[in-house]
């Protein structure tokens, strides 16, 4: 997923079809047995989906389905070590708006 900071879920049947499912927050997931799937948990501290919080993943193995979670972090806290650091000021500006 290389750095897309984005939930979501990319799925494929026995007839190669991708079909992609964004996750929203504390949305659940059901999976199908005979499928694959790739799913991007976010990020648990610089979103980039227009949502300014963090975000995991719970996995449920035996009723086969994922939980997207969603959860407040100190923005405030982290941007002042972004600036602290001497780094561009936008690149903790975004985090308010989970950009």
């Amino acid at each position: 997923f290389g750095h897309s900071h984005i939930p979501g879920v990319f799925s494929m049947g026995k007839d190669k079809k991708i079909e992609y499912i964004r996750g929203a927050p504390h949305e659940r997931i059901d999976l199908k047995d005979d499928y694959r799937y790739l799913i991007n948990v976010g990020s648990v501290g610089q979103p980039r989906d227009g949502i300014p919080l963090g975000s995991f993943v719970i996995f449920d193995s035996e009723l086969l389905n994922v939980e997207f979670v969603r959860f407040k972090y100190d923005v405030e806290k982290v941007y002042n070590k972004i600036i602290g650091r001497g780094l561009p000021p936008f690149l903790g500006e975004r985090l308010f708006m989970g950009f």
